[in-house]
């Protein structure tokens, strides 16, 4: 007679049963990051959204517009970037993921906050489109760039000295620009929709500093009502420096870039090339005057996603 253990091994037949073979799954090898692809996520964390042709002149302006695509979308299909939708226009955007923070973590240097998810993607694309302006193709050594995201994520140190270190109020981005005679610094406020009117007195308050190293702060309003909410709320606050405030609308952005006249203010109908050019641009309006029409819709509100479409 057999042993117990082996009639429980034995089928219907009497014959031994076949054991099941252990399936052995191929381990993918992770593929290693191209050192350009990793400074590009680590411009996507800096600027949070980007379009398919600002990545291409931020990130890859070295290659075609074609070999740009298709690495931005192999990083897409590998999970370390995302795409999305601007709300109002036919952009796609991209954004970080988890997985592609993760992978540029420590070539970001010391972080007080481990962030990269934007707020909003609409509200924070209009804050790369109004920071960047006419420089998207051409970054001048003369001007530099701060992001909101730079200022939440890093100790206080590591920025200029001229920004501010209260968090009292953190703007949607700064830029300092290097003029002949004087520099300027300016703060940028992106409203898309109206908020409460205690936000607007705070930043107000926060900018009325005596010793504020900031000269201008432009506000990007979603429309005229807003624009005129807040700079009504700036008149009843009796502001030591009302002056510096400037107001500009979406819809005329969009048009015209910084040919985009101000709405209210002291500087009410002058344009943002106009009014930077008295203060500190004299000998840089070849650039701020470069044609709007087509360079705006191929670098930051095209109609097609890929960069080889023709346009509808």
């Amino acid at each position: 007679m057999k042993p117990e253990s082996e009639l429980q091994n034995t089928g219907s037949q009497g014959l031994p049963e076949k054991r099941p073979r252990k399936r052995t799954h191929s381990v993918k090898k992770k593929r290693p990051l191209l050192d350009q692809e990793v400074r590009f996520l680590c411009t996507l964390w800096k600027w949070k959204i980007l379009s398919y042709q600002l990545s291409h002149v931020l990130g890859f302006h070295e290659l075609s517009f074609w070999r740009s695509y298709k690495i931005v979308l192999r990083l897409l299909r590998e999970g370390y970037i995302s795409e999305h939708s601007v709300l109002g226009t036919k952009v796609r955007v991209l954004q970080l993921t988890k997985k592609g923070f993760s992978q540029i973590r420590y070539e970001l240097g010391d972080l007080k906050e481990l962030r990269f998810n934007p707020q909003s993607v609409t509200h924070d694309y209009w804050a790369t489109v109004f920071q960047l302006g006419p420089f998207a193709p051409d970054l001048l050594d003369n001007t530099s760039f701060i992001t909101e995201q730079e200022v939440q994520a890093f100790e206080s140190g590591v920025l200029p000295d001229w920004i501010s270190e209260s968090r009292d109020h953190i703007p949607d981005g700064f830029t300092w620009l290097k003029g002949d005679s004087e520099d300027t610094r300016i703060a940028l406020e992106i409203e898309v929709n109206l908020k409460s009117p205690l936000k607007y007195t705070k930043t107000a308050y926060y900018f009325d500093v005596f010793d504020s190293p900031i000269d201008m702060i432009f506000w990007l309003c979603g429309n005229l009502s807003i624009a005129k909410f807040i700079f009504d709320l700036l008149l009843k606050a009796k502001l030591h420096n009302l002056d510096r405030h400037h107001f500009f609308l979406m819809e005329d952005f969009k048009k015209l870039g910084w040919k985009a006249p101000a709405r209210s203010g002291q500087f009410k109908d002058k344009t943002i090339q106009e009014i930077l050019t008295a203060r500190c641009w004299q000998d840089r309006d070849k650039m701020a005057a470069r044609q709007w029409q087509g360079f705006a819709s191929e670098i930051f509100f095209p109609k097609t996603k890929s960069p080889w479409k023709k346009k509808t």
